[in-house]
């Protein structure tokens, strides 16, 4: 499946924003570059939404680590017991604020801070919170400068994956290469698509965006691929639960979806099924949106 980053892109962008962060930290004095670098790589995403929502997670899993180490370690424990109790109580602490999925974040400050000091205790929380807002900031600076002017180029090369991921696996779900379930790995990438796009319809709002209207056909696009993918598994499942297997029909109604999706040419079959009827409807749809979209672009 091919990924939805373009690594070239991720690459400049990750280069200038860790760069960017080491330069602050030896412009503002910051002790701590390794943290700063690092964040930035963390926080470089399409949207600059995306990346605020990940420095702020950067920030408040510091905060957390790093008070539990500091208490932990102001109690004169040997590290190798201060340092498993901090991490511990930092990640059980992370969950309750409804931020469980920067546990590692708070783990690895606790680490931190107790492996990597900078003197005293408070010293040492305050370079890396200073440095994970430093990484945080050049990380957005970047995504400012780079990801909000090409959200259009963004957004319409992951519409292309998505829907190239999704030919490929209505194909090999007609040629009886997988099942109903090898549809399934298809959905994260489109949900993933789905996320980004509302995110960045958000911030284009709140911009007054010329690409929002982009952005947003880009979002009718997914969700009528999101529809097309449910479909077809509707599809393979009713089979399966019948105990029989998908017919002539059913073959040639997969092979069409999958090379409509690759634009190519092919006969339009006549399901007689709820389900095959609703799968070209949603293939209508999404073609309908392409179509727009192409015209709309001239």
């Amino acid at each position: 499946m091919q990924t939805l980053t373009d690594p070239v892109a991720l690459a400049a962008k990750v280069a200038l924003g860790s760069g960017l962060a080491l330069v602050a930290c030896r412009v503002l004095g910051v002790e701590d570059g390794v943290t700063a670098a690092f964040v930035a790589v963390l926080c470089t995403t399409p949207t600059v939404l995306s990346g605020l929502q990940r420095a702020a997670t950067q920030f408040l899993g510091s905060i957390i680590g790093g008070v539990a180490a500091a208490f932990f370690g102001s109690l004169g424990l040997p590290v190798e017991v201060a340092l498993p109790i901090s991490v511990g109580v930092a990640v059980g602490a992370i969950f309750p604020l409804g931020q469980g999925h920067a546990y590692g974040v708070a783990a690895f400050t606790a680490i931190y801070m107790h492996l990597l000091p900078h003197g005293s205790v408070g010293h040492t929380l305050a370079i890396r919170i200073a440095a994970v807002g430093v990484g945080g900031a050049a990380a957005t600076l970047v995504n400012i400068a780079i990801s909000a002017a090409f959200y259009e180029r963004i957004f319409a090369r992951r519409v292309r994956v998505s829907t190239a991921t999704l030919s490929a696996a209505l194909q090999a779900f007609g040629a009886g290469q997988i099942d109903a379930d090898g549809l399934l790995p298809v959905f994260p990438q489109l949900r993933d698509v789905a996320s980004e796009v509302a995110r960045a319809k958000y911030e284009l709002r709140w911009r007054r965006s010329a690409q929002l209207a982009r952005v947003e056909r880009a979002g009718r696009q997914i969700r009528a691929l999101t529809r097309l993918a449910h479909f077809a598994r509707d599809l393979g499942l009713s089979v399966e639960e019948a105990g029989s297997a998908l017919t002539e029909l059913d073959i040639g109604l997969l092979y069409y979806a999958a090379a409509r999706l690759r634009s190519e040419s092919a006969h339009r079959p006549k399901p007689t099924g709820e389900i095959g009827q609703r799968l070209l409807a949603a293939l209508d749809r999404w073609e309908f949106l392409v179509a727009s979209s192409a015209t709309d672009s001239r």
